[in-house]
C-alpha cells in the first residue's frame, strides 16, 4: 500500500468518524426535542397555579376583562364582581360573628367558582380554569378558614423589595463572601423590623459576644 492509499484510508476513516458524532448529536437533539416538548405539554396540562396569591389573580382576570373579545370581556367582569363581593365580606369580618363570616364568605366562593369553572371558549379562559379543578382551588382561599393566612402574598413581597431594590443599584456581589454577608445581613434586618428590634444595638451586641466569647445573639424568639 504506497502513501497515497494510506492518505485515502485515514481520511474514509475520518469521514466515518465524524458521520458517526454527527449521528449522536442527531440523537441527543431529538431526545432533547422530545423532553421539551414532554415539559411543554406538562405545562399546558397542569392544574396547579403558579401562585395562590389573590392580588396576582384578580390582575389576571381584570386583564381578561379589558380584552375587546366579547365573551372573554363579559367572563373577566363577572368573576371581577364576585371577588368584589368576597373582598366587601372580608372588610366586614370584624362586623361578623366567625359563623357569619364564614358562611358569607363560602356563598362568594361558591358562586365565583360556578363561573371560573364554566369558561367561554376561549384558550386563555379556559388555561385559568384549569387552574380550579379539583383541591387547586382551596389554596386561594385558604384565608377564609385561616385567620393567619392572608389572601395576598403582598406582606412577603414588601419584605424581598428592598433587597431587591439593592441588587439592582449595586449589582449584586462577585463572590461567594459577597453572597453570604448579603443573605446574612439583610435577614438580620427584616427579622429586626419585625420583631420590633433595634437593628444596630442586635449587630453591636452580636459582635461583643463574638469577641468576648459569649452565647450569640439568635433571631428567633
Amino acid at each position: 500500500m504506497d502513501a497515497k492509499d494510506i492518505l485515502i484510508e485515514k481520511q474514509a476513516a475520518e469521514i466515518q468518524t465524524l458521520r458517526d458524532y454527527i449521528k449522536i448529536l442527531e440523537n441527543k437533539i431529538q431526545m432533547l426535542e422530545e423532553k421539551i416538548a414532554r415539559l411543554e405539554k406538562n405545562s399546558r396540562n397542569s392544574s396547579k397555579p403558579p401562585s395562590s396569591d389573590m392580588a396576582h389573580l384578580i390582575r389576571e382576570i381584570r386583564f381578561l376583562a379589558e380584552q375587546t373579545v366579547k365573551i372573554l370581556s363579559r367572563w373577566g367582569n363577572e368573576l371581577l364582581a364576585w371577588l368584589k363581593k368576597l373582598y366587601d365580606t372580608l372588610h366586614r369580618r370584624e362586623k361578623l360573628t366567625e359563623k357569619g363570616f364564614r358562611r358569607a364568605m363560602e356563598k362568594k366562593k361558591t358562586g365565583f367558582l360556578r363561573i371560573m369553572r364554566r369558561p367561554p371558549d376561549h384558550k386563555q379562559a379556559k388555561k385559568l380554569a384549569r387552574r380550579f379543578t379539583g383541591e387547586a382551588a382551596e389554596d386561594y382561599f385558604r384565608f377564609i378558614t385561616e385567620p393567619n393566612v392572608e389572601p395576598t402574598n403582598n406582606g412577603t413581597e414588601r419584605q424581598i423589595r428592598p433587597v431587591v431594590i439593592d441588587r439592582r443599584i449595586t449589582q449584586g456581589t462577585r463572590n461567594q463572601a459577597g453572597m453570604r454577608w448579603c443573605e446574612r445581613i439583610w435577614t438580620v434586618i427584616a427579622t429586626c423590623k419585625k420583631q420590633g428590634r433595634n437593628i444596630f444595638d442586635f449587630i453591636h451586641d452580636s459582635v461583643i459576644a463574638h469577641w468576648s466569647n459569649k452565647s450569640y445573639l439568635s433571631l428567633i424568639r
